[in-house]
Parts: structure tokens; sequence; C-alpha cells
């Protein structure tokens, strides 16, 4: 089994991911866009671009639970998580 579509979560930050109004992606433009629109052409996969609620790259807090678009990816709601973040021990 092999996923054709996927559900992006994004986080605005410039010159990354930013929101300038329309463009091919969601309103969405930047480096991260770019690439990924570079990607779809060369895999041939559709998505869906959402904004990560929070706002943030993701924690994880004194319970175990994961915010941001980390516990995106870790609940199942997000497949990929494109944006400018770093490795951290906690996310190794």
């Amino acid at each position: 089994y092999q996923l054709t579509h996927y559900r992006i979560v994004t986080i605005l930050q410039e010159p990354y991911v930013q929101n300038d109004g329309p463009s091919e992606a969601f309103g969405f433009q930047g480096y991260c866009i770019d690439l990924l629109n570079i990607l779809q052409k060369e895999l041939n996969f559709t998505y869906e671009l959402y904004l990560v609620p929070d706002k943030k790259f993701g924690r994880l807090d004194s319970t175990g639970i994961w915010n941001g678009m980390i516990g995106e990816l870790v609940s199942g709601q997000a497949d990929i998580a494109l944006g400018p973040i770093s490795v951290t021990n906690e996310r190794d």
C-alpha cells in the first residue's frame, strides 16, 4: 500500500513558509513550498496543506504528550511536517 495523497502540517516562518495570498499551494509560498511542489511533480502525489493549530514546532510536555507539528505527526493527523524544524534530543 502506497500513499499518493498526504496531509501536510506546516508552520509560518519566512522565508520558508509564508502566506502571501493566492498561489498553487493553498495560498502558501516560500522555500519549503517550492521544494514541496518540485517533489510533488517528480513523485506524482497530491496533498492538503494546513497550519499547525497551536503554532508550535513540537515539544514533549511533562505528561508525555507532544504539541505542535510533532504532535500532529504522532497523533496521525498529519503524514508529513513541512518547515524549518530542528532535530533535538527530544525529537530524535
